[in-house]
């Protein structure tokens, strides 16, 4: 009977280690083992590449560990109860419903509750044995895997083991669960989300539109100049030749006074064009990620945003790049703006060239930023006209009325959730 309890502990034992080794390793977190110093961390990293392989090893072992465990208890039980009046069935039944305790307490709830507590750091005890039951299951995983294969291409069903989820979609669900679990502010997964989020976005979504550019002509009388470099909020002012659309350069207001006092203050004896920097060009689906490597190569502050045709379409900062991160910059010289008014009674208006994705971001709205750049160009596309005053549309669960025109210009919008 002695005989017979060994290789039972023994098999029970390997079961508890299958159940182990499959907690441990479907729980852990790649991104937690940095935070472990160990030798054999490295090889657990690199087994935890093939989990499937992992599983399918902790299945057929801890299957076949429980059908031995089982046999052998219904041996036991046979050998200590049997009653030959009676017959075998109260022995069975003894059998299957001790087997059934052992192996549900000691060799699943207990090894997987353990595993649970710290999968990590038991990931790494276990990992030389597991890849030797991993080379020793080798052929019978291998063979799982091609009738798997010839299986479902029977039945019509399309697997595929290149499942891969990017990191960064990764680390955004993992930001967006925390805080609809309340552990992570609102303003904190917003930073986090956009800068996941700027290989994604181009430049045309956050630059400042050519209407709203302040440039000055070159040709213009040096007194003109002087005075709109003067009142100008601006620390650089971009310079065009004749037509807008034709920029020679910005000057940097710290230049242009450095370089005027040289002169004792005589505007006309300045020439402003040997002060300008040369500007600099990016196509419009040139993506945040790389605006940023470009701002930090060049070392230039200002570039400007051109169509496949090269026509001007606006400009872009370094400071509206920053803004795409951390919110709204402002200084002692920016001016106050009412974009957006949250009235009491339910209803939010909002400026007719406020851009869609700052209206999704704040009020967690999902309107499409592929059509249009600006609430007005969202509301415009939709109509499929230029609408008029108090005419409304219902778009993702919003009633938005046009609030105030101005000729063919929408100024202001007015916006209800359903």
């Amino acid at each position: 009977m002695i005989l017979l309890i060994i290789p039972l502990l023994i098999s029970l034992s390997l079961s508890a280690f299958f159940s182990i080794a499959e907690a441990a390793f479907i729980s852990s977190s790649e991104s937690r083992f940095f935070d472990i110093k160990s030798n054999m961390k490295n090889a657990t990293l690199k087994l935890l590449e093939d989990k499937n392989a992992i599983i399918a090893t902790a299945l057929l072992g801890g299957n076949l560990a429980n059908v031995f465990t089982s046999s052998l208890a219904t041996v036991i039980s046979i050998n200590l109860l049997q009653n030959p009046e009676n017959g075998m069935g109260a022995e069975i039944a003894v059998a299957t419903f001790l087997s059934t305790v052992i192996i549900f307490l000691f060799a699943e709830v207990l090894p997987k509750t353990i595993a649970l507590n710290n999968p990590e750091k038991i990931a790494i005890i276990i990992t030389p044995l597991l890849k030797i039951f991993m080379i020793l299951f080798s052929p019978f995983i291998k063979f799982t895997e091609v009738f798997n294969r010839i299986f479902f291409r029977i039945i019509g069903i399309q697997i595929s083991s290149n499942i891969h989820v990017p990191p960064h979609e990764e680390i955004k669900n993992v930001v967006q669960m925390r805080h609809e679990q309340g552990k992570m502010i609102k303003d904190e997964k917003d930073m986090l989300h956009a800068v996941l989020d700027l290989s994604e976005t181009d430049v045309e979504c956050i630059m400042c539109h050519r209407n709203e550019i302040f440039t000055i002509d070159i040709k213009e009388e040096p007194e003109n100049i002087f005075n709109k470099i003067s009142t100008s909020r601006f620390s650089r002012i971009p310079f065009y030749d004749t037509k807008p659309d034709n920029i020679i350069g910005f000057l940097h207001i710290r230049d242009f006074f450095v370089a005027l006092s040289k002169v004792n203050g005589d505007i006309n004896r300045l020439e402003i064009r040997k002060l300008l920097k040369a500007p600099v060009f990016v196509p419009h689906k040139t993506n945040l990620k790389t605006q940023l490597a470009d701002f930090r190569k060049t070392k230039t502050h200002m570039m400007f945003v051109v169509d496949e045709y090269g026509g001007l379409m606006g400009l872009i900062t370094f400071e509206d790049l920053l803004e795409e991160i951390v919110g709204d910059i402002s200084d002692e010289h920016d001016t106050e703006k009412n974009d957006i008014l949250e009235c009491s009674d339910g209803y939010t208006l909002v400026a007719g060239d406020y851009p869609v994705r700052d209206f999704n971001k704040r009020f967690e709205a999902n309107f499409s930023e592929s059509t249009a750049t600006t609430m007005a160009g969202l509301v415009i596309n939709s109509f499929g006209r230029i609408p008029k005053e108090n005419e409304t549309i219902e778009l993702s669960r919003y009633t938005i009325q046009v609030y105030q025109t101005d000729s063919n210009k929408i100024l202001k919008l007015k916006i209800i959730k359903l």
